[in-house]
């Protein structure tokens, strides 16, 4: 900010902050205990200092660009203003009744979601998890930043700075087919691949530098006879038919514990992708937020472990 310090009440700073949360004035006045004409007023003389409208519109409020380059650095000051110099890091796990969201994909929801929930519920009975859906993946910087997330779990990567990342899982594609398939009995070899159709899941189609995966999962697309948009539809769909799918090592061994599908490997060398644990840097230093993130960071390295003992070659 370019103007005189000594102009600035910070009272205003935490107005802005509440009314760029709630996207209301009104839900904005009753989080502070303050009338809506202080808010107002606090919005207007912020608005003057900063030579930005900052937020528009009426039923709901929409923010600026300056508004929303301002929100991450305020954010961060008055967090540093609570947890640090006034002391209040008093979370406590076990009396939170607080709702934590992770952002995943269905299909590592499927993977992910149980191991999480039990981890929260092991040390904050009273807590409750909101897990969401991503799409489109470039929403997740923002909606981190708007913090109507927490964390998000994504095999993308960002480059905004804000935006910080730790591995999750790392994971194999392998083909999946139903038991008794009149045509693949064991490894196929990829002329044999070349003459199969395929069922195509949306939350698998991760991008690739691996050559060979990237024109396998290209000759999925092209000979592709029904996509669906995540995992959870997919072994019905293999059982009753002689379709094959490309998915991920770890998610197919859930499949065939519970339905009649086989794995067998590609025939490519073995590719290793990623999917990162994501989160904003503006919140990283919230207490909550800090024993949410290390909770699944701890039940993403239990998972990491159990897949190491089951596939050697997953090294991290």
């Amino acid at each position: 900010m370019s103007f005189n310090l000594r102009r600035l009440d910070l009272n205003l700073l935490t107005v802005f902050e509440a009314v760029y949360e709630e996207r209301s004035q009104q839900k904005a006045s009753e989080r502070l205990y303050m009338s809506q004409p202080a808010i107002s007023n606090a919005i207007s003389r912020l608005r003057t200092l900063i030579d930005d409208r900052l937020f528009y519109g009426n039923k709901t409020i929409q923010t600026t660009q300056k508004a929303d380059e301002l929100y991450p650095q305020i954010h961060q000051a008055l967090s540093l203003i609570r947890n640090e110099l006034l002391g209040k890091d008093t979370f406590q796990p076990a009396n939170t009744r607080r709702n934590f969201t992770i952002a995943i994909s269905y299909a590592s929801g499927f993977l992910l979601g149980s191991p999480i929930f039990q981890k929260i519920e092991g040390q904050a009975p009273d807590a409750s998890l909101t897990i969401r859906t991503i799409d489109p993946h470039d929403e997740i910087p923002k909606l981190l930043r708007d913090q109507r997330i927490d964390l998000a779990v994504s095999h993308r990567d960002f480059e905004d700075p804000l935006i910080v990342s730790e591995l999750c899982l790392q994971f194999e594609m392998v083909a999946v087919v139903r038991k008794d398939h009149p045509r693949i009995r064991a490894a196929p070899m990829r002329s044999m691949l070349d003459e199969e159709y395929y069922v195509l899941v949306h939350d698998f189609s991760y991008p690739t530098n691996a050559s060979e995966l990237r024109d396998l999962m290209e000759l999925s697309r092209k000979r592709m006879r029904i996509e669906v948009p995540n995992a959870l539809m997919l072994p019905v769909i293999l059982e009753e038919s002689d379709l094959v799918a490309l998915i991920p090592r770890a998610h197919a061994d859930m499949m065939a514990k519970r339905y009649a599908v086989e794995i067998f490997p590609l025939p490519i060398p073995k590719v290793f992708s990623h999917a990162n644990l994501i989160w904003h840097r503006a919140y990283e230093n919230d207490p909550g937020l800090r024993w949410f993130r290390d909770t699944c960071i701890e039940a993403f390295s239990d998972i990491r472990l159990r897949l190491k003992t089951i596939y050697p070659e997953l090294c991290a």
